[in-house]
């Protein structure tokens, strides 16, 4: 309930638009809590976060979608992303469908591909999250 209000901004990664979760906290109050989240677009990087009824202070993260584990015998297909238990700096995008066999050496190169099983992945770098504000809204 209360009065409809939103934050507009753009995700740019190494400065082009990227497809990045994006969440709002708001920050008045005993605990900061989530207020709104969306999904920036991939083609322009722009996003818009919508709520009701909260006005104040707002701290905007970006986060990078760092995706699931390295389980042995698990089937991954085409587009999901794997990462290894050990941070890299790359998590691995799923190119040809298939079930993950042991953990390989992850290479830590962009573009750079790496196989595990039948599944065959490509490094792709992983950005940290980034924090902005805060804004009053």
């Amino acid at each position: 309930t209360g009065e409809p209000n939103s934050f507009s901004g753009t995700v740019l990664v190494a400065d082009q638009p990227a497809a990045r979760n994006v969440v709002a906290l708001a920050l008045d109050g005993e605990t900061p809590y989530q207020l709104a989240r969306t999904v920036s677009d991939p083609s322009t990087g722009a996003y818009t976060l919508n709520w009701n009824g909260y006005t104040g202070q707002i701290l905007i993260t970006v986060h990078d979608d760092y995706g699931v584990p390295h389980v042995t015998g698990e089937s991954r297909g085409v587009g999901e992303r794997i990462h290894p238990s050990v941070y890299t700096g790359y998590v691995y995008d799923v190119s040809e469908t298939g079930t993950l066999g042991t953990e390989p050496t992850w290479p830590t190169e962009a573009g750079a591909v790496v196989v595990s099983g039948t599944v065959r992945m490509v490094a792709v770098p992983f950005y940290k999250p980034q924090s902005q504000g805060p804004y009053f809204v």
